[in-house]
C-alpha cells in the first residue's frame, strides 16, 4: 500500500504544479497582452550590395555574365545569361 500512496501523493503534487503553472500563465497574460512582433528595420541597400543579398543563385549567375563579358566571350551568351537571371 505505500508504492500506492506514494503514486496517488505524487500525482497529486504534479496537479498541483500544473495548475500553479496554469494560473502563472494566465495571470501573466493578463497582466502583459501580447502584441504582434515589430518587423526589422529596412535597410535600403544599393547597387552591389543589394545584389549580394538577394538570392545566391541569381547572384552567381550575374557575376557568370560579368567575368565572360570581361573575357571577350560573344555578347549573345552574356544577354542570354543576363535574361535568364532576371
Amino acid at each position: 500500500m505505500t508504492s500506492d500512496g506514494n503514486v496517488m501523493r505524487m500525482q497529486q503534487e504534479a496537479a498541483e504544479r500544473v495548475q500553479r503553472m496554469q494560473e502563472h500563465s494566465r495571470r501573466l497574460v493578463r497582466e502583459q497582452p501580447m502584441r504582434p512582433p515589430e518587423p526589422p528595420p529596412k535597410t535600403d541597400l544599393g547597387g552591389l550590395a543589394a545584389l549580394l543579398q538577394g538570392d545566391g543563385e541569381q547572384t552567381l549567375t550575374l557575376l557568370l555574365a560579368v567575368i565572360l563579358a570581361k573575357n571577350g566571350a560573344p555578347l549573345e551568351l552574356v544577354l542570354a545569361l543576363l535574361y535568364v537571371a532576371m
